[in-house]
């Protein structure tokens, strides 16, 4: 499969996808998102592939469900009333970043794909993986905000 606007390499068992626009700085246009669709497309079609990326997103959150849940187990000694009550406050700024995002996805998603009428499978796997990130930096904002909202 021949691309315009990116280079497709195999090593092995790796495929490395790579914009390849450098006149432009490798800015991304309508045919450079259709072809890396495309080509992530191809590699959600092999289920060994599939079965591993669906193991590392259930592992991974998981993982670190189990150590948050842990760690403050460890050092409730040091943990003051204003920690407290700063922990309490972050998932506020946690679940505003994350409903924002999402309402991104979708604005986002709906106008890009209009015309075709739907939206391809791989970008659900982008829409988990993104909110997945955005709560973790909010939670940290969060915390941050509350730090410095205490001086």
């Amino acid at each position: 499969m021949a691309f315009e606007h990116i280079t497709v390499e195999q090593k092995e068992r790796i495929t490395i996808l790579t914009m390849n626009r450098p006149e432009v700085m490798n800015a991304i246009s309508p045919q450079t998102s259709a072809e890396m669709s495309e080509a992530v497309n191809t590699f959600d079609e092999d289920l060994g592939f599939r079965l591993i990326v669906y193991a590392l997103w259930i592992g991974v959150p998981v993982a670190y469900l189990i150590v948050m849940n842990l760690t403050p187990l460890r050092k409730l000694r040091q943990i003051d009333e204003r920690d407290k009550l700063i922990m309490s406050r972050a998932p506020r700024i946690q679940w505003l970043a994350i409903i924002f995002s999402l309402a991104a996805w979708i604005i986002v998603l709906t106008e890009a794909y209009w015309d075709q009428g739907q939206v391809p499978v791989v970008f659900l796997t982008l829409i988990f993986i993104s909110t997945l990130v955005v709560s973790t930096l909010a939670e940290s904002l969060g915390i941050l905000i509350g730090y410095w909202r205490m001086r």
